[in-house]
């Protein structure tokens, strides 16, 4: 799928607010109370909103994992009934943001770096028969990085362990140029997906050092972000064909159906939608279209759009103002015209009555929306 140029960025004001430590910031796995700061780091503090398992997972609503990387927002879509359940940590260090995250829930996930930032990170574990970006499996043990064009788009395992760095686009660019007289990754492309040859790599050990140091809330070292720029570049540039993967054509194929799928599900999400229309804007048949969905989502076109109007309701009673919005017309922006079966869903999904969410919203308790 292309990386389409339209998604939403995060201000630069609202970045320097939360490099000052302005911002409330979020964390799962470490004490709850307002963000602090520790020499020239800002740390993250707790963002769920309901008690941890074993494992370390909380459930978290949709609009602060919306927010975990900061810099942009990230739009998250449940593929399974587990609800959103996951632990992250962050940090600003040296004019970078460190995150580790523990996904215990399938999603599927779009987000838009701005102009001026890019994403390199790790994947520790993941079910590569579940995981994929752009289509292509993400597998434990690789390495990625994203670069500000377009959309990037993914879906997640229950399970997923992964460390993310964002850090300014330019600092990749210098270093690309100092390691490889390029300013870009060696493929030309704004993802890069590259494995690495086994977990005792010093990069695979440096990441796995991160990992447990955001999720302690240990104080990261100084030239913490150029030692691990310099490490993961030197890797980028040193992956040969082998260490890239690939997309088959089948999943190919899957991949762009599902794209022309879910563009008209989103653009008709206000009216009913029926699968021959889906069918018609996806160019395949019925059967077409449920192998492609099975393929990367594992469920169905019709629960994959049932989902997709919960999501897009949640998000919009997180940021709503119940004073000028209320349920009913949030639901019938999505399409969720039984509001009765609406209310008995979204609380199977998510734990809460719709009017609940409306309720914790950022505008009813003094923030903005």
């Amino acid at each position: 799928m292309g990386r389409a140029r339209c998604w939403r960025h995060r201000s630069p004001r609202r970045w320097k607010q939360f490099h000052e430590g302005c911002v409330p910031c979020q964390a799962v796995g470490v004490a709850s109370h307002d963000g602090y700061k520790r020499g020239d780091d800002t740390v993250m503090v707790d963002g769920g909103v309901g008690d941890s398992d074993e494992s370390g997972l909380r459930s978290i609503d949709l609009a602060t994992l919306s927010g975990v990387l900061r810099v942009c927002d990230v739009e998250l879509l449940l593929l399974d009934g587990n609800g959103p359940r996951a632990a992250f940590a962050s940090r600003v260090h040296e004019e970078a943001l460190f995150c580790s995250i523990s996904c215990g829930f399938h999603c599927r996930g779009r987000f838009m770096l701005p102009p001026d930032w890019a994403m390199l990170g790790y994947l520790h574990a993941t079910d590569e028969t579940l995981s994929w970006c752009h289509g292509v499996p993400l597998t434990p043990g690789m390495a990625l990085t994203v670069m500000p064009e377009g959309i990037s788009e993914f879906t997640l395992s229950p399970g997923t362990h992964m460390t993310l760095m964002l850090v300014p686009v330019a600092r990749v660019q210098r270093k690309l140029t100092e390691l490889s007289l390029r300013s870009t990754p060696p493929a030309g492309q704004a993802l890069s997906l590259f494995n690495l040859a086994s977990e005792t790599t010093p990069l695979a050990q440096h990441y796995q050092q991160l990992h447990v140091q955001l999720g302690q809330g240990a104080s990261l070292q100084p030239e913490e972000t150029e030692k691990l720029l310099h490490e993961h570049v030197q890797a980028l540039l040193g992956a040969g064909a082998a260490d890239r993967p690939g997309c088959s054509r089948a999943r190919r194929t899957h991949y762009l159906i599902a794209q022309r799928a879910e563009n008209f599900m989103r653009l008709n999400l206000r009216r009913n939608i029926y699968m021959n229309e889906i069918c018609d804007a996806a160019g395949v048949s019925e059967r077409g279209l449920r192998y492609a969905f099975e393929d990367l989502f594992g469920t169905s076109p019709n629960r994959y759009l049932s989902m997709l109007r919960l999501c897009a309701a949640c998000r919009s009673l997180s940021m709503a103002d119940s004073s000028r919005r209320s349920v009913k017309a949030i639901a019938l922006s999505c399409g969720l015209w039984d509001l009765s079966r609406f209310a008995d869903n979204y609380r199977k999904v998510f734990g809460e009555l719709p009017r609940d969410t409306l309720m914790r919203a950022p505008a009813q308790i003094g923030q903005p929306a």
